[in-house]
């Protein structure tokens, strides 16, 4: 999973067994699609998501079959945070920052391949709070208080936005708590709230829409019922909104693969016929 920049627009793009593929994306309990800002690929057969937005990777594991069968960056699955910032060699330190650099690997999963231990980090705890980070503990975020513990969240905006010069730094764990409120069924319109800093541009003429479908209809009948009707992954959750780029409301896009937004698929027969007409009086 990563992004590519290309004319201005972010591109999402996801590689199985190292070949792109195109988006949306199934294969047998593999799933995978993308609403412009992120790419998320589901396990089905494990109930496991994973997400991307190009600065932050998310993890969601069921309880049933994660219960204590986690570790490294996800932590011990246990509700248990005091175990959580752990070493490979099980030693429990108390900067989960710091511990993220042990199970850092190269090529392989051979164990020598960590990166050396260093001192404990202490800045965390002489950072100010930043105006953007109390934005998670806002009125903004009100309905997801009681599902999404804000803490964490602020405390890894709080390190970043102290450590670090660019000035959207912040924006991360902003997102990355608004993804967890979707998680949890709650969506939340966050980036107005952030004076312009957070803002995400679509390419043209799709806009910005705070919760979105994770795959958007279309126009082309087969793609819906492949993606978005009958039993699998997407359909299964196409009551959970994401933000991402979509047709303006009223309108409909043409394929999933295309940038065209028609306000209606009647449309697509006129632009069809049209192509059709021009192809053959060029050819005589």
């Amino acid at each position: 999973m990563t992004q590519r920049v290309s004319a201005g627009a972010v591109m999402n793009l996801i590689s199985v067994n190292n070949k792109k593929v195109r988006l949306p994306f199934q294969y047998e309990d593999v799933h995978a699609t993308e609403t412009g800002i992120e790419s998320i690929v589901v396990l089905s057969e494990i109930d496991a998501q994973i997400s991307f937005t190009g600065t932050m990777f998310s993890i969601h594991l069921p309880w049933q079959k994660f219960h204590g069968n986690t570790e490294g960056l996800c932590g011990v699955c246990d509700n248990d945070q005091t175990n959580d910032c752990r070493l490979p060699n099980g030693t429990i330190i108390s900067s989960c920052q710091d511990m993220a650099s042990y199970w850092h690997v190269h090529d392989s999963n051979n164990s020598k391949n960590f990166l050396p231990s260093r001192p404990e980090s202490t800045t965390v705890s002489s950072c100010p709070s930043s105006a953007m980070c109390k934005i998670i503990e806002h009125k903004i975020f009100e309905k997801c208080h009681r599902f999404v513990p804000v803490e964490p969240y602020v405390s890894a905006c709080t390190f970043d936005v102290c450590n670090k010069s660019n000035a959207t730094i912040g924006c991360a764990s902003l997102q990355a708590y608004a993804h967890e409120c979707a998680m949890a069924g709650v969506c939340v319109d966050w980036r107005d709230a952030t004076n312009g800093v957070c803002d995400f541009k679509c390419k043209s003429p799709q806009t910005y829409l705070a919760c979105g479908p994770q795959v958007e209809p279309t126009c082309d009948e087969r793609f819906n019922q492949k993606h978005l009707h009958g039993n699998n992954a997407f359909s299964n959750s196409e009551s959970m909104l994401w933000e991402g780029c979509y047709c303006p409301r009223g309108t409909t896009r043409l394929r999933h693969n295309s940038n065209i937004c028609v306000p209606s698929c009647d449309f697509k027969q006129s632009i069809t016929t049209s192509f059709s007409y021009q192809k053959h009086s060029a050819s005589v």
